[in-house]
């Protein structure tokens, strides 16, 4: 639609418009491939601590993975994957159209993190069923760690020295 011209003559101006219907027909070809998409995300991790998380990802094409593997990434500074990374693998196998498949990954948040979701993404590489080396789209989703524990005492008492063996009661 695009306007020919305006009558200024009138009050309110006439707009003069034209329109144009141009109609295409397409074939369209859906490939037979694996596609991927996480449904679940969970974690234990606490402020402070250590925990695991665990991603469920589906299979959503209509081929199966060969070799798969999941990479799965925490971009912020305040979340760790594996001991000392941002990032880890875990290997699936063979992955069929429709399959859900669950990783565990050990986790950390560090002390000053905040309680808020924070992103993970993944990536899904494996081949295809001409054995032709493929990765999939970005996935992501997000998790929360939990508030970091704390503990208080109450009703203690006891007797210690400076060098000396004591007792604590409470």
């Amino acid at each position: 639609t695009y306007t020919l011209f305006v009558d200024y003559g009138t009050t309110p101006p006439e707009f003069v418009d034209s329109y144009h219907d141009q109609r295409y027909y397409l074939a369209l070809s859906i490939r037979d491939v694996p596609r991927f998409e996480i449904v679940d995300a969970d974690s234990t991790v606490g402020v402070g601590g250590r925990g695991n998380v665990s991603v469920t990802v589906r299979n959503v094409g209509t081929a199966p993975a060969r070799d798969a593997t999941l990479r799965l990434d925490a971009p912020s500074e305040e979340l760790r994957l594996g001991s000392q990374s941002t990032g880890a693998r875990a290997f699936a196998g063979t992955w069929a159209p429709g399959e859900n498949r669950t990783f565990e990954f050990t986790a950390s948040a560090t002390s000053d993190a905040v309680v808020r979701e924070y992103p993970l993404t993944g990536r899904v590489s494996y081949r295809d069923r001409d054995g032709v080396e493929r990765t999939s789209r970005n996935l992501t989703t997000g998790i929360t760690p939990l508030p970091e524990q704390t503990f208080a005492t109450t009703n203690v008492s006891g007797v210690l020295h400076v060098g000396e063996p004591g007792t604590i009661r409470g």
